[in-house]
């Protein structure tokens, strides 16, 4: 199988302080998450799709935008208490 290298970006300060926290155990990014899965024998995060970005919930947040914009519906605040 033929293999390729990944890269991902994050935030500058971000990875400064995971490199700082790793170095301190001995272990690189990539050692780390890979112990990681060795221990717990599974990815060490959630893979699931949060259902908020599924089209049928965009679909009706587009739909309520749509309502709001037409002036059809009210925003209602709903940090006051009734």
């Amino acid at each position: 199988m033929k293999t390729t290298a990944t890269t991902f970006r994050m935030d500058a300060g971000l990875k400064m302080k995971a490199e700082k926290a790793l170095d301190e155990i001995g272990l690189s990014m990539s050692s780390a998450f890979a112990k990681a899965i060795v221990r717990i024998g599974a990815v060490p995060f959630d893979l699931t799709i949060d259902p908020f970005y599924q089209m049928e919930h965009q679909d009706e947040l587009t739909r309520r935008i749509e309502l709001y914009e037409s002036g059809e519906a009210e925003m209602v605040d709903m940090t006051e208490e009734f």
